[in-house]
């Protein structure tokens, strides 16, 4: 019986541990496998590119053995083309990846740090002023095995970043620089918010979060940074619409909640006390928020679902698209600083100021 295996980038599986038995010799067709992302908010530009197997076999197997998902550098020639330049890619090794079903010692990828921010002549502009200049495409060129292979996409980005309370009655937006009464305000803990996001040029899907930071202090005098992340969920446009802009409600007494339950009770922790939050937005280009959409966990009666991949080549698969990651700092105001020590549900978890002299805690922070 055959067993036709397609070893696909991105996608999650168990751990796995066998005893890899592979006949190289077999027969089998090969593709090459494409993953990357225009990302104008990265220094580092990354693109993936593998060797697929259609054939006989468990493709678990073949994904065990480097030479059956990895090229040899030397065989491949990878290019990035935009307004007047051409950009070469150069290889670049990832160690200590996490062991799973692939190949996890060293992970091949393709990285540039060329300035991607440019106008359509080649000159580097700045997008906060002069968006609409922004290059029109970005080419990805690989030539592999006398094949060459293909991926084309628009760039994405984010602009601002606004907050409005209340909502949603208050049409109008606090920016980021002018206002920290972000959770707390006016003495109304638990007063809806609401984020907005405006993009330019639009995006097709957006994601959103909000990462509170704060800080452990031990007894030995040791402090370790911690983070807890509140997802506000996505937001994907209409087909069609030209809209750039991206509201979500969001209620600061869930993420009091929230961040109580993460926090893990240690008897060697005297205090806690607080940082700042970063409010960070994602945006995802056309292809991309399709590749997305087409992979969401099945829900529903019909499980059957299209292949996607935007990739030109005879053998060749994947997604070549655009994101943009824009993060704007809050920082808090006094009244969410005390409604930290006094509130009942953050009260055991001894969260204090240690820039006031004797209002933290010495002893043992005992939150169970």
């Amino acid at each position: 019986m055959k067993q036709y295996g397609l070893l696909f980038l991105l996608i999650a599986l168990g751990l796995w541990s066998c005893e890899t038995k592979v006949d190289l010799n077999a027969p089998y067709e090969r593709y090459t496998t494409v993953y990357g992302l225009v990302d104008l908010s990265a220094d580092t530009q990354v693109v993936r590119i593998n060797k697929a197997f259609l054939g006989e076999g468990n493709a678990l197997d073949f994904a065990q053995v480097p030479d059956s998902s990895q090229y040899d550098p030397n065989d491949l020639e990878v290019t990035l083309e935009f307004a007047n330049q051409t950009v070469e890619l150069t290889p670049h090794i990832v160690p200590n990846r996490p062991s799973g079903a692939f190949f996890d010692q060293d992970v091949q990828v393709f990285i540039t740090t060329e300035n991607l921010r440019v106008n359509n002549q080649g000159n580097p502009i700045n997008l906060n002023v002069n968006p609409n200049q922004l290059v029109n495409e970005y080419t990805l060129n690989i030539k592999v095995n006398g094949e060459t292979i293909i991926g084309k996409t628009a760039p994405t980005f984010l602009r601002q970043i606004s907050i409005a309370i209340p909502f949603p009655n208050n049409q109008g937006g606090s920016s980021f620089d002018n206002s920290e009464n972000w959770m707390v305000s006016e003495g109304v803990f638990s007063q809806n918010k609401r984020m907005r996001m405006l993009s330019e040029p639009s995006a097709v899907r957006y994601e959103a979060r909000i990462e509170f930071r704060y800080k452990e202090h031990y007894l030995d005098g040791t402090v370790k940074n911690r983070t807890y992340v509140w997802g506000l969920g996505s937001h994907e446009a209409a087909l069609g619409s030209t809209s750039s802009q991206f509201e979500k409600p969001y209620f600061p007494e869930d993420i009091f909640n929230g961040i109580a339950n993460s926090i893990v009770c240690d008897p060697q922790i005297a205090f806690r006390s607080l940082d700042s939050c970063d409010f960070v937005m994602l945006a995802a280009g056309e292809d991309l928020a399709r590749y997305m959409t087409i992979n969401t966990p099945v829900t529903g009666i019909v499980t059957e679902r299209p292949e996607f991949s935007n990739i030109e080549g005879e053998r060749a698969l994947g997604l070549f698209s655009s994101r943009y990651k824009l993060v704007r700092r809050k920082l808090l105001s006094s009244a969410t600083r005390q409604e930290f020590q006094i509130n009942p549900v953050m009260q055991p978890y001894c969260f204090c100021n240690p820039a006031i002299p004797g209002s933290c805690p010495t002893g043992p922070c005992d939150c169970d």
